[in-house]
């Protein structure tokens, strides 16, 4: 018998008017935190995250990421209006290949991982984002009790039946062990076409969660004593609450040397998308920008 113990988790992003409430209210929360506790933070990870320089399309940025998921789903719902596309999946790929230590997360090899996904995603038309996890003391891992971060890839697929995913799924989970010790390297559903936005929304997201990871332990009972014991039984569950402010720089920290072009996956029709929709939010930030600096010279 498993001993069950009640999930807790977050409510998960699922429209763009919730993406920009989320980006501002965590650009404002770790602003106070600068001012507040002053971080060892770099000069090249300040500039990054500053308001002016979202078209610049940095990861680490928090406040270009809204216009970023606004221009995809645009991209992505015309392609689906246009090309007819009435069914669509969301694909999850985490891998414990691309863990990293949080002491050198920002080493992560982002153009190894896109070339993975791309491995296994072949011949598939998809678009989606590489994100990273924050695990703070995972027992799982040597050394034990440390801070790890999970880079996974969050994608939305079309031009694919279910049976070929679900065999794809077969294949990819027998011959890759995901970062946590019994989860699934490969998961799926089905998404919503006419509410792609939902999807794009999740993916689009700056890291916002600790991810605290426990043993799932096995209940026995010693039929001669009547004694219960409990067991490891080798896999973890994990729950997730809102990241503290303290820990918001160790994540950012991964991304401050990375665009979002390099964390963006693609692959066939998804490829233009991506591409048309990058650019995009790149002109609309400048465009932002531009309209800001004219209004502050007005004053």
């Amino acid at each position: 018998m498993t001993r069950r113990t009640a999930k807790i988790g977050r409510t998960p992003i699922r429209s763009l008017e919730e993406l920009e409430k989320s980006q501002n209210e965590l650009d404002a929360r770790f602003r106070q935190y600068l001012v507040s506790y002053k971080p060892d933070i770099n000069l090249k990870m300040r500039k990054a995250l500053e308001l002016r320089g979202a078209h610049k399309l940095h990861a680490v940025n928090l406040k270009c990421r809204f216009q970023l998921g606004t221009s995809l789903n645009d991209a992505l719902e015309s392609h689906f209006r246009d090309s007819r596309i009435a069914t669509a999946y969301f694909v999850t790929l985490v891998s414990e290949v691309h863990a990293v230590n949080a002491a050198i997360g920002r080493e992560h090899d982002l153009a190894a991982h896109r070339q993975w996904i791309a491995s296994i995603l072949d011949g598939i038309s998809f678009l989606g984002m590489i994100e990273p996890a924050y695990y703070p003391r995972v027992s799982f891992m040597p050394p034990s009790n440390e801070d790890w971060i999970s880079w996974h890839a969050h994608i939305v697929l079309w031009d694919v039946t279910a049976a070929t995913l679900k065999e794809l799924k077969r294949k990819v989970n027998s011959s890759e062990s995901s970062f946590r010790p019994g989860a699934s390297a490969f998961h799926f559903r089905k998404a919503q076409v006419c509410n792609i936005e939902a999807e794009v929304a999740y993916m689009c997201k700056s890291p916002r969660s600790e991810h605290y990871t426990y043993p799932v332990k096995r209940r026995t009972v010693d039929v001669r004593t009547g004694e219960r014991r409990f067991t490891p039984t080798g896999t973890y569950k994990q729950n997730k609450r809102e990241i503290r402010s303290g820990k918001l720089p160790i994540v950012l920290s991964a991304l401050a040397n990375k665009s979002i072009s390099s964390l963006c996956v693609s692959g066939g029709a998804g490829i233009r998308i991506a591409s048309m929709a990058l650019s995009s939010a790149r002109r609309a930030l400048k465009k932002e920008t531009k309209a800001r600096d004219k209004m502050l010279q007005s004053l």
